[in-house]
């Protein structure tokens, strides 16, 4: 298991550590790698969102030797939640210029490197948080609906893993009438089990008492 920390500076630090499930065991990879371990995107390689003058990058750690690389990264827009798709291939993620609205994106990152972001692939404006179905072919999000801070619906598109192609016209998955997704909340993306989806949730409904004084 991965896990990031951070550390107080000057200058403030964002080790990464990784934990033995069997034994306990704890192992520093990296004293500061700049960000957050986000997911696995192969059994040796962690996804680190890294945050820095209100633009984001994803690198890519090598959890064996501690070294960096860049996986995407962007000068014009604001980068976060990324998603490995089941087949290592993609990397959905959340994408912005300052000030501008949300939108859902997939780039390429079997290659090894960086890519252009003339080769992103557009998926869903209005909506952010994506994440994938289990077999790689739905790529669900959380579209901006009522606000940017709370969610209450899911939509999806489908793709087609070995093209990149995405397939279709959104459709709706789910509405939530009781609660809501707090997407200001840092990782707050569900994940799809193989027949049901896991939320993050909360509750900001409010109640009115009277009483006789």
């Amino acid at each position: 298991m991965a896990c990031g920390a951070l550390v107080p500076g000057p200058p403030v630090q964002r080790p990464v550590f990784l934990t033995s499930v069997a034994t306990g065991e704890v192992r520093l990879v990296r004293e500061d790698c700049g960000g957050r371990p986000r997911q696995w995107l192969d059994e040796q390689t962690l996804v680190i969102e890294t945050s820095g003058a209100g633009l984001n990058a994803f690198l890519a750690l090598d959890t064996r030797d501690g070294s960096q690389r860049p996986l995407l990264s962007s000068m014009t827009h604001r980068l976060a939640n990324p998603r490995v798709s089941p087949n290592r291939r993609w990397l959905a993620f959340d994408t912005a210029t300052p000030g501008g609205s949300l939108s859902v994106a997939v780039a390429r990152v079997d290659g090894g490197a960086a890519l252009e972001e003339t080769e992103w692939i557009s998926v869903a404006p209005s909506a952010s948080h994506p994440f994938w179905s289990r077999d790689g072919h739905v790529l669900y999000n959380l579209p901006t609906t009522p606000s940017v801070d709370i969610r209450n619906r899911v939509a999806a598109r489908r793709f087609d893993p070995p093209s990149g192609r995405v397939e279709g016209e959104a459709f709706p998955i789910v509405n939530l009438t009781e609660v809501i997704v707090p997407a200001m909340v840092s990782s707050a993306a569900p994940l799809a089990a193989p027949d049901q989806i896991i939320f993050v949730l909360g509750n900001f409904r409010g109640d009115i008492w009277i009483r006789d004084i």
